[in-house]
């Protein structure tokens, strides 16, 4: 007779909740950047890779799956504005990180 052994990968699972506000270095709100969430762990929970807009007072909120990420600001209708991110941003199930970023503009 054949054992069989199932070996499953223990996966993270639920959801947590990123949010924040972008504002340009003198706190002056940054709309329209978009927020780009980047899976850095393994294994990796499935999910949409789209990015998210920051509203008109700059902030945003982001729902993601349990995991660790790299976010990052895109602020392209900003001139001069950097690229920012924030790296090894760990999203629990249940939990919220507050997240804000002070985007560097080069005049």
């Amino acid at each position: 007779m054949a054992a069989i052994a199932i070996v499953t990968a223990c996966q993270p699972s639920g959801n947590g909740t990123v949010s924040g506000v972008v504002t340009d270095t003198s706190g002056k709100p940054l709309p329209n950047c978009n927020m780009i969430p980047e899976i850095t762990s393994r294994p990796r929970p499935p999910m949409n890779e789209q990015g998210y807009l920051t509203g008109t007072d700059g902030s945003y909120s982001i729902t993601l799956p349990a995991a660790t990420y790299t976010l990052t600001a895109l602020c392209s209708e900003t001139p001069g504005a950097e690229e920012v991110s924030a790296m090894e941003l760990v999203v629990e199930d249940g939990k919220e990180e507050i997240v804000d970023f002070d985007i560097p503009i080069s005049p």
